[in-house]
């Protein structure tokens, strides 16, 4: 009599232990699938944030080429050489507007302008002009935009120069004289180029050099 209790008592410990390590199990991986259910909640909302950032910055970039006093100066200095009279002139009152275009704007850290061989003819940052950036993607890939709205974004990087992560917007500008100019604008999260071109609605779409050389 005993032994059966015995028995009975060892099988129900048993029988306990099972039952308790499932529920544990099951537990364990209900919170498991709790916290990642958050984290993705979580993941998900900080990429919707991230991706209206980026929308915002496009949208300031585009809003920013289209400023009549940036592209018209742009397109004087492309289509003068540098030793014209009017140059220095237009050069310091293009300097001046793309550094006070970024008084209102912290997220946006550079402005650049590229002539056609990626040449920066200007830039917020007077160490960066007269560098050539047309082994860069953003200045290729800025070739190939032909409407207002079009843009191309890079993936965010590590900048060399400030350590921190940047991306770079580029958009199409339109001047007034019909002239398609390249821009890229750069902020904690970007960067800056120009190049020009005849138009997208003109026939046989061609290349115009307009560095003034």
């Amino acid at each position: 009599m005993a032994r059966l209790v015995i028995y009975f008592l060892l099988l129900s410990i048993a029988t306990v232990s099972v039952v308790a390590y499932i529920a544990f199990v099951q537990a364990r991986e209900a919170l498991k699938e709790s916290v990642f259910e958050r984290l993705d909640a979580v993941a998900t909302l900080k990429a919707n944030e991230l991706n209206v950032w980026v929308n915002d910055q496009v949208r300031d970039v585009v809003f920013i080429a289209q400023i009549p006093a940036i592209s018209t100066d742009g397109y004087i200095l492309t289509s003068i050489p540098r030793t014209s009279p009017t140059y220095p002139a237009t050069a310091r009152s293009l300097r001046a507007n793309l550094r006070q275009t970024l008084v209102h704007r912290p997220d946006v850290q550079e402005l650049l302008l590229l002539n056609l061989d990626g040449t920066v003819i200007m830039s917020s940052n007077d160490e960066h002009t007269g560098t050539n950036l047309a082994h860069t993607r953003p200045y290729h890939e800025g070739m190939n935009l032909l409407f207002v709205s079009s843009s191309y974004v890079e993936n965010i990087s590590i900048s060399p120069e400030t350590n921190k992560p940047v991306m770079s917007v580029v958009v199409p500008v339109f001047n007034t004289y019909g002239q398609t100019l390249w821009t890229t604008g750069c902020s904690p999260v970007c960067r800056t180029s120009q190049s020009d071109y005849s138009g997208p609605h003109r026939p046989g779409r061609k290349w115009r050099d307009l560095s003034g050389k």
